[in-house]
C-alpha cells in the first residue's frame, strides 16, 4: 500500500476552493481534510492550487491526414509528454476504421500505436467510415468494454457516411449508451 499526502495546499474541487490536505492511497484520493497525516510521502503543497489534472477529449497525435498524404506532427509521446507539463493526465484520441476493416481490428491497431509511448492515461473516439451490418454489431462490445464513442464525417468523400447510415449509427449507439461526435 503506497501513501501520498499533498500538505497545505489549495484544494479545488467540483464545487469548492480552500485549504485543506489531499491523502491518496495507491493512486486514489481517500481523504480531504486538515491535519492529515501519513507514514508516506509528503509533498507540501503550499501556495499551490491542487487540483484534477485536465483531460482533453480531442487531440489528433500521430494521426494521418490521408488526403494530404502527411501526419499530425506530434507522437503519442511528445503530445503526451506536453499534455502533462500542462496538467493534462488523459487524452481521448481517435481510432479511425479503414474501408473493409471491422472497427475490433482498427481499436487494436490505434493501441498498438498509443501503449509504448504514451505517458499519461489515454482513450480514444472510433472513427467510423465504412457502416455495414457486422460493424453495427460491434458498436455494444466496443461501448460496454471502454469505447463508448465515435466520429462520423457528413464532410470528406473518403470518409463520409450517408443521412440512413448516420440514423443506423445513431440508433445503435443511442440504445446502447455510446455517443456519436459528427464532423
Amino acid at each position: 500500500m503506497s501513501e501520498l499526502l499533498i500538505q497545505g495546499g489549495t484544494v479545488v474541487t467540483a464545487d469548492s476552493m480552500g485549504d485543506a490536505d489531499v491523502l491518496t492511497r495507491d493512486g486514489s484520493v481517500v481523504e480531504i481534510g486538515s491535519g492529515l497525516t501519513t507514514d508516506g510521502r509528503v509533498i507540501d503543497a503550499a501556495g499551490h492550487w491542487v487540483m484534477p489534472g485536465g483531460i482533453d477529449t480531442h487531440t489528433h497525435l500521430a494521426h494521418p491526414i490521408g488526403r494530404l498524404g502527411v501526419t499530425t506532427a506530434d507522437d503519442f509521446y511528445t503530445g503526451t509528454v506536453a499534455g502533462a507539463f500542462g496538467g493534462v493526465t488523459t487524452i481521448l484520441d481517435f481510432g479511425l476504421q479503414g474501408k473493409g476493416e471491422s472497427l475490433s481490428f482498427a481499436r487494436d491497431r490505434r493501441l498498438a500505436e498509443i501503449h509504448p509511448d504514451a505517458v499519461i492515461d489515454y482513450g480514444f473516439h472510433m472513427i467510423v467510415t465504412d457502416v455495414r451490418d457486422e460493424v453495427l454489431a460491434e458498436m455494444p462490445e466496443l461501448i460496454a468494454n471502454g469505447f463508448p464513442s465515435f466520429k462520423v464525417y457528413m464532410t470528406y468523400s473518403d470518409k463520409k457516411v450517408d443521412d440512413c447510415d448516420l440514423l443506423r449509427l445513431l440508433e445503435t449507439a443511442g440504445k446502447h449508451r455510446g455517443l456519436l461526435y459528427l464532423h
